[in-house]
């Protein structure tokens, strides 16, 4: 796999785990029974990012994430994937915290509902929390493959550097009587009246 390619692939696959994170916030991801006064019995959902409010953050991290590496040569690449491992390490303790106590995303809600903060048991936890957390692992193993440069990668700037160089490798023409080649050399910041100019 040639540099280029390693690196669109790289800045998909960001793109698609920024999105897929962002994603996995819509969904509810626990749900508990009350009883109200006005409505009797009813069912309470906590989605993912009312449990997690940073998850949103976190998938915008990983979107602009993606587009640096798009830009980004060996050693950028480095910093933007410590930036992946920072994200998704945080993504996952965030997680596995609220999975741990779910009582705390749902009892703002529950407070809504009912005006009082205390959560009945028997909390119910969806399948989002978990692939969720699944997703913050991918993020880290993404991370750590580019912190470590894992793989072919292209240098910055390489095609930019390639016209300078054939730039330079073209014989200047005699700027001293020609007064368009004398004006374009004084825009570029050259005197034509150097002695090394002059014929």
């Amino acid at each position: 796999m040639t540099g280029r390619r390693a690196r669109r692939r790289a800045v998909l696959v960001a793109l698609v785990l920024g999105g897929a994170l962002l994603a996995s916030g819509a969904p509810g991801w626990f749900s508990v029974e009350v009883v109200t006064l006005l409505q009797g019995e009813v069912r309470l959902t906590a989605s993912g990012a009312q449990a997690v409010p940073a998850l949103t953050g976190l998938g915008l991290v990983l979107l602009a994430a993606g587009a640096a590496l798009g830009i980004s040569g060996p050693v950028g690449r480095r910093v933007v994937g410590g930036f992946l491992l920072l994200a998704g390490v945080a993504a996952g303790w965030l997680v596995l915290a609220v999975v741990r106590s779910p009582g705390a995303a749902l009892r703002r809600t529950v407070a809504e509902h009912t005006g009082v903060g205390a959560v009945p048991e028997g909390v119910a936890t969806s399948p989002w929390p978990f692939l969720t957390l699944g997703l913050a692992v991918v993020v880290v193993a993404v991370g750590v493959a580019h912190v470590l440069g894992a793989g072919p990668w292209p240098e910055p700037g390489a095609r930019v550097r390639r016209g300078a160089d054939r730039a330079a490798d073209e014989p200047r023409a005699d700027v001293t009587n020609d007064p368009t080649s004398t004006w374009d050399a004084l825009s570029d910041g050259d005197d034509p009246t150097s002695p090394g100019r002059l014929p």
